[in-house]
């Protein structure tokens, strides 16, 4: 007995160090998949089709986010099929101009959103976004994430990504090794700590490694003249100031989802001193160049924040009971 003990024993101590040694092999994928991400310092003043920002806020970040949810609103705002007004001198309204012809799933959710389940059926006010998000942060975050799912399905339709089956099936080993490896330190050599710690690092990098998404092979180069795009509007050098109205509103969004809003908004306001009534006859720059854009992006924003923050603080306080 006292032998079989001593081998449990010894064999812990030497799946701790195999474990080391997968984690820093695993830390040195994840290192590597960062580190081979498609990059590029070269610009270019186009972009490589006339794809909806929120998609390519998707493609660029893997993310659909509160961003993307913004730039939807504004991608709609182009399409006449919602305008912005001002009421009260401070007080501003989306308005539903009913013009829903063309409009993809997301961007129908994202009126339902705003209209039918915030506003009236026809307007609705920042400010009526903001309170909701407040005083019925549940319902605010539920609708909030049943259009995340429904632009997540067309996004996967895109095809932009792909996951990488050896990797999974790596981290399935590494997760069933430091299970047991976790249970010998937590029973034979009670060191708590460690197992804790084994837990957290390996749980880490498990959703690190399944997480990751490979830019499809056959869509690398559409990837690659988007990010030469986002280095063109980046560059202080460039000569967006002399493009026309129509490009700088769809550019203007391409600007945001690349976050870079700032460097976008010094060309708006340049193209202002130059060429005041091409900015005044354009809602989506005339609200870039008198901040407006910004103080609307900000609610919003802050509305989605407080919703999930007070959503999760609920729902971990009732132990996820209704």
């Amino acid at each position: 007995m006292n032998l079989i003990l001593y081998v449990i024993y010894y064999s812990s101590i030497i799946f701790n160090f195999v474990w080391i040694l997968l984690t820093i092999y695993f830390g040195f994928i994840i290192f590597r998949l960062k580190k081979d991400a498609n990059k590029t310092n070269e610009y270019s003043k186009k972009p490589p089709n006339n794809e909806y920002s929120y998609y390519i806020r998707y493609l660029y970040s893997k993310k659909i986010d509160s961003a993307t949810f913004i730039s939807t609103i504004f991608e709609l705002i182009l399409k006449n099929s919602i305008s912005l007004r001002r009421y009260n001198k401070s007080e501003y309204f989306f308005i539903n101009n009913k013009v829903d012809e063309n409009l993809n799933k997301s961007e129908i959710e994202i009126k339902n959103i705003l209209f039918k389940k915030l506003g009236d059926g026809e307007k609705v006010s920042i400010n009526s976004i903001r309170n909701s998000s407040k005083k019925n942060s549940g319902y605010f975050y539920a609708i909030y994430k049943e259009w995340q799912d429904t632009l997540k399905c067309e996004v996967l339709k895109k095809k932009y990504f792909k996951r990488v089956k050896p990797l999974i099936d790596k981290t399935i080993f590494y997760f069933s090794f430091s299970f047991v490896t976790v249970f010998l330190d937590f029973i034979f050599l009670k060191i708590n700590v460690a197992a804790l710690i084994i837990f957290t690092i390996t749980s880490t990098l498990i959703v690190k490694v399944n997480n990751y998404l490979k830019i499809d092979d056959e869509l690398k180069n559409q990837y690659i003249e988007w990010i030469k795009f986002k280095n063109y509007i980046k560059s202080c050098n460039n000569d967006l100031i002399d493009l026309d109205t129509i490009t700088l509103e769809k550019y203007c969004l391409y600007a945001y989802i690349f976050d870079e809003k700032e460097n976008f908004k010094k060309v708006i306001n340049k193209k202002y001193s130059k060429d005041k009534e091409s900015i005044e006859n354009s809602v989506l720059l005339s609200l870039v160049n008198l901040g407006i854009f910004d103080n609307i992006e900000k609610e919003i924003r802050k509305s989605i924040k407080i919703a999930k923050i007070n959503y999760t603080y609920f729902f971990a306080r009732n132990k996820g009971r209704g």
